[in-house]
């Protein structure tokens, strides 16, 4: 996996990496789509508390939205930019 210098030196390294996953993960920009975090943490390896830090990083930065979806809730991304 290639990161982007810039990206990383914005907002970080773990958040980098997860928007990296998701991008991979969408089928394109500007839709919401599934997600399971129990995944992103598998195929991350990240922590739960770092992968909740690294969302919070990017929302508020612009770079994704999340909402809720179905029962039991899955986390939904959409990538903003």
């Amino acid at each position: 996996m290639k990161l982007n210098n810039e990206l990383v030196k914005e907002i970080g390294i773990y958040p980098t990496v997860l928007l990296s996953l998701l991008k991979k993960q969408s089928k394109s920009i500007g839709e919401f789509f599934p997600y399971a975090k129990e995944k992103i943490i598998l195929e991350s390896d990240m922590k739960r508390g770092k992968l909740n830090s690294s969302l919070q990083k990017l929302k508020n930065a612009g770079y994704i939205e999340t909402k809720l979806i179905g029962a039991p809730p899955i986390t939904h991304f959409k990538i903003l930019k």
